[in-house]
């Protein structure tokens, strides 16, 4: 009879035609919890699955034809600069090549006129000696006021050679200043 009692105090379970005793049963009941947690996970993930494929069928795209404008004038406008600039500088070029013609003419009159000036002086010696030479030979006793006339007349002539010449000199300087001040020279 001992035996019979422990079976009878055994828990059991009888469900669609199979037996299932207590420690079954407490082993059932978390893997069909765990299965219901499943299938609930499920059909929340299918709930937002479904969710999602709406919205995205739903979405439509920002219209950017602003920004491709406004980036295509900035585009515009960046070439044009580039090509401004380009006429600038070539400008400017033509500009600083002019001028250097200009200097180089400047100078090649500065020779000329140093040229001129030097002739013009030879030809003044020239002169200023054929003309002592003639009031010696005509005028041999009055040599030594012929002498302080010559010197006279040559010291106004170098004066004044030299004021022409200083004359000439500060014309051509200030032409070169005007021309090395221009800005478009640089």
């Amino acid at each position: 009879m001992s035996e019979e009692i422990k079976e009878t105090e055994k828990a059991e379970v009888e469900f669609g035609g199979v037996k299932l005793s207590g420690s079954k049963i407490l082993l059932l009941l978390p893997v069909l919890s765990a299965l219901g947690g499943a299938l609930w996970g499920g059909f929340e993930f299918y709930k937002d699955y479904m969710n999602m494929k709406e919205q995205i069928q739903a979405y439509v795209a920002p219209d950017i034809s602003g920004v491709e404008k406004r980036a295509s004038l900035a585009e515009q406008k960046a070439i044009d600069s580039v090509d401004y600039t380009r006429d600038i500088k070539s400008s400017l070029q033509n500009d600083i090549l002019g001028a250097e013609d200009k200097v180089d003419r400047l100078d090649s009159k500065v020779g000329s006129a140093e040229e001129k000036l030097k002739v013009m002086l030879d030809r003044a010696d020239m002169r200023f000696e054929a003309q002592r030479t003639r009031l010696q030979s005509e005028n041999k006793g009055d040599m030594k006021d012929l002498e302080d006339k010559i010197n006279s007349v040559k010291t106004k002539l170098e004066a004044e050679n030299r004021r022409d010449m200083k004359e000439l000199e500060d014309r051509l300087n200030r032409k070169i200043q005007q021309a090395l001040d221009n800005p478009l020279s640089r």
